[in-house]
């Protein structure tokens, strides 16, 4: 990884952004690093992994998609309405948790 003094990343921009085409440049005001300057696709390709990344971990705590949410909500306001306790109703939970995968399956 280059690095550049921030005086130096002024003086030399054009040279800096051709660096940061083919890697990362930290620039570095008195010593400590300050900020780091990326090519478009590389911080494109960071960004993506993290979506990817943060998807993965709602995933895994129980959490679904937006787009997964709506169409449950969608379906559930087409039901007719039931009141049922979670302790006492386990057709229902069972219910609720088939519809759950049918989204998640149309989803995938």
């Amino acid at each position: 990884m280059k690095k550049l003094a921030a005086s130096d990343a002024k003086n030399r921009f054009g040279e800096m952004l051709d660096l940061a085409r083919r890697e990362p440049v930290h620039i570095t005001k008195k010593g400590r690093n300050v900020a780091v300057v990326l090519s478009t696709e590389e911080f494109e390709r960071l960004t993506e992994l993290e979506d990817k990344l943060l998807a993965i971990k709602a995933k895994e705590e129980g959490f679904i998609r937006v787009e997964e949410s709506e169409k449950l909500l969608q379906q559930l306001a087409s039901t007719s309405a039931v009141v049922w306790s979670p302790q006492t109703d386990k057709k229902s939970i069972e219910a609720l948790s088939e519809l759950l995968k049918t989204v998640e399956d149309e989803d995938t």
